[in-house]
């Protein structure tokens, strides 16, 4: 199950950004920092701009989603290491699909040197742009188009 985050979840959020981010380092990815900083997790959960992913009510994943003009930007897109490769970022991109308008766009980025989260994005029908130049480090920017049509539940199709 997909849903905005609650400020209440600020520490489940915390602990599984945290989670995510050691692992990453652990991998030579360095795209966050750690540890996070539970006030400016709140602070965009307040802003509604966080989704969470349960599992059996456990928080297992996250992401988020900021409007800047006309455009989506999908951004921290994190998986407790328990449940990466379980289809957990196919649920979202259905999830997508089926609660923002068609053909909306939406944008990404991930560090650079990420190949299995990049090969993940393209997988999953997001073009690759370009590498983009960020303060110390590298991010390649990804571009996703909402589909005209997607079914939602419960429709026939007739």
């Amino acid at each position: 199950m997909i849903k905005h985050l609650e400020l209440k979840d600020t520490v489940k959020l915390k602990e599984l950004l945290d989670i995510v981010t050691m692992d990453l380092l652990e991998r030579d990815i360095f795209q966050w920092q750690y540890p996070w900083d539970a006030t400016f997790l709140s602070k965009e959960i307040s802003q509604n701009e966080v989704f969470g992913i349960f599992k059996n009510e456990e928080l297992i994943g996250s992401f988020s989603m900021k409007k800047i003009d006309s455009i989506y930007y999908f951004y921290r897109l994190a998986i407790s290491p328990y449940f990466q490769g379980n289809g957990e970022t196919k649920n979202i991109m259905d999830f997508l699909n089926q609660h923002y308008p068609d053909q909306t766009e939406i944008y990404l980025d991930c560090y650079y040197k990420n190949e299995k989260l990049k090969t993940l994005y393209t997988a999953l029908g997001f073009v690759y742009i370009k590498d983009l130049p960020e303060e110390d480090y590298y991010v390649s920017v990804f571009h996703y188009q909402t589909k005209w049509g997607e079914k939602t539940h419960g429709d026939s199709g007739n």
